[in-house]
């Protein structure tokens, strides 16, 4: 019996102190899965230690399945190879002996983040995104290479003794368009970390090991895994089928994120980076509860999946105010923070040669301001729209979802924010704006934001009309009501005016998000496309979503 707990045998033999490919002498084994053992070992060529993953296949495959599952092995540990990151595993060689894959690994001193989990209850969550975002690069890194973990989980994530994170064992990996299922039907991969869609049966993909990445924070900040259940088809019903409670905190919308059931609705890895980068700033990270272990976790049970994420103040008594206008509640589940934000103002006055509206940015807060069309700001007339942004993390492509709409994408802003906009729309930045132009320019949908909002959308759009109606030649105003707008305080302002290119018919909707967070959203359209272009404005209200 080794060390480790476990008789491992080779050929009918002990393979303790066993050579493999004439240089890796074993001495004990230090870990054991359903797909081999992995041995302590000295490269006696270079007069190191090592880990030797011993690949073992089930005695009752048939020869062809055992060539297909080594030659699965063999790609493993060279796919592994290809990944060069501090936080994930160095593979240093691969010996295929008497027909047995044996993967050498680099050997490290620590512990699995399981097991610290298992003796110390919930982490900090200060801990965990440390952690998170070590993980998060090592699976980047892998995915630049072409290869999919399909297996992230705490037993599979090490913490060396200075508290650094590696991703381990590579051990079910695959190269892009290998195949998840194996002979047997089976998915592989361990049930309560794998995404719905695989469940479902579909193939892996970059964001299935983002899916895990979430489960794998919420069971350290919270002690237990979201979806184990007492089985294995309880476990992949919650998967598919629920939605867990998440913890409060400035995790919260990384998890909700992650955790999104659709893939066109999940994290992309650098969106997941910014926003771990924004939590380790939240200060209530100094107060935040960890030690003890959790209570066990609620009884199985459907929950309810929780609408757009709401801000954590209280809601403020709405402005007593009739005929408010009605629009219907969002269809996209919220899923973006904010990653560095700057303080601007949302603006709204003044045309360029296309007759775009505009002005520059400046403090809200400042009262005496000439103007404001969004919240305040100085009027003047800018030029084009800066370069169309073409960061893929920024824009997300819609995958096959029935909650965006066809032929739209969705738009992950630097910010914060999410919308969905129009695949060929072109997506342009200037400060605090992002500006979504239609080809040909005559429709366009401006988002602005401003950390001072007023505390009364409907009187601050009446005070900035005083303003705007003196500069925008041929102003006429519609309305200015309040709306109700999911949760939020909201107000619309509808107007036309005649720009150099014609009459423009404008909806600017003031929306207060919290004590130190409003947008703009400001939709102008020619006159005579202001009909037919409603639905194109409610469909980004539905799928608009602020910085959490």
């Amino acid at each position: 019996m080794s060390a480790g707990g476990y008789r491992v045998v080779y050929n009918g033999m002990d393979a303790t102190h066993r050579r493999v490919g004439n240089r890796y002498r074993l001495q004990e084994t230090i870990g054991h899965g359903g797909m081999g053992s992995v041995w302590a070992a000295r490269d006696e060529v270079l007069g190191r230690d090592v880990a030797v993953k011993q690949i073992v296949f089930p005695a009752a495959l048939t020869p062809e399945r055992r060539d297909d599952l080594r030659e699965r092995s063999l790609r493993e540990a060279r796919a592994a190879a290809r990944i060069s990151c501090p936080h994930a595993v160095k593979v240093f060689d691969v010996v295929d002996e008497d027909g047995q894959p044996w993967i050498v690994m680099e050997r490290m001193l620590g512990r699995p983040l399981s097991q610290v989990i298992s003796q110390q209850g919930r982490l900090p969550a200060a801990q965990v995104i440390q952690i998170a975002l070590q993980v998060l690069e090592a699976l980047t890194a892998a995915h630049a290479s072409g290869v999919l973990h399909r297996d992230v989980k705490p037993s599979n994530v090490l913490l060396r003794l200075d508290g650094t994170a590696v991703l381990t064992d590579f051990g079910i990996a695959a190269m892009d368009g290998d195949s998840e299922i194996t002979a047997t039907g089976q998915v592989v991969g361990s049930p309560d970390y794998l995404a719905p869609e695989r469940v479902a049966g579909h193939g892996a993909t970059p964001a299935t090991d983002l899916w895990s990445l979430g489960c794998l924070i919420f069971t350290a900040v919270e002690g237990w895994s979201p979806f184990a259940r007492s089985n294995t088809v309880s476990t992949l019903d919650a998967v598919v089928n629920e939605d867990p409670a998440l913890p409060s905190g400035p995790l919260a919308p990384v998890l909700r994120g992650l955790l999104a059931k659709r893939t066109a609705l999940r994290l992309s890895a650098e969106t997941t980076r910014l926003m771990l980068c924004a939590a380790a700033a939240a200060p209530e990270l100094m107060r935040a509860p960890a030690g003890p272990r959790a209570p066990a976790r609620p009884a199985a049970q459907a929950v309810t999946r929780p609408p757009p994420p709401a801000a954590s103040w209280p809601a403020k008594p709405r402005p007593d105010r009739r005929h408010r206008r009605r629009w219907r509640p969002l269809a996209l589940a919220a899923f973006v923070a904010v990653a560095t934000l700057t303080a601007g103002a949302v603006a709204v006055a003044g045309s360029n040669d296309q007759g775009h509206s505009d002005v520059s940015a400046v403090n809200v807060g400042d009262a005496d301001e000439p103007l404001s069309s969004g919240f305040g700001g100085a009027l003047e007339h800018r030029a084009e729209p800066a370069t169309p942004r073409t960061d893929p993390a920024a824009d997300d492509p819609a995958g096959p979802s029935d909650q965006l709409p066809a032929g739209f994408r969705l738009h992950v802003d630097e910010t914060g924010f999410a919308v969905a906009v129009p695949a060929d729309w072109s997506v342009s930045k200037d400060g605090s704006i992002t500006d979504f132009v239609e080809p040909g320019g005559d429709r366009f949908l401006r988002i602005d934001q401003t950390q001072t909002p007023k505390p009364d959308p409907v009187a601050d759009w009446e005070n900035q009309e005083v303003g705007v109606s003196q500069r925008l030649g041929g102003y006429s105003r519609i309305m200015i009501e309040p709306v109700v707008y999911r949760d939020y305080d909201a107000a619309d302002w509808e107007f036309t005016w005649q720009a150099d290119s014609g009459s423009l018919h404008v909806l600017n909707r003031n929306t207060i998000t919290g004590p130190d967070r409003a947008y703009a959203l400001y939709w102008s359209t020619p006159e005579q496309q202001w009909e037919g272009s409603l639905q194109l404005f409610e469909t980004f209200a539905e799928t608009f979503s602020p910085a959490p």
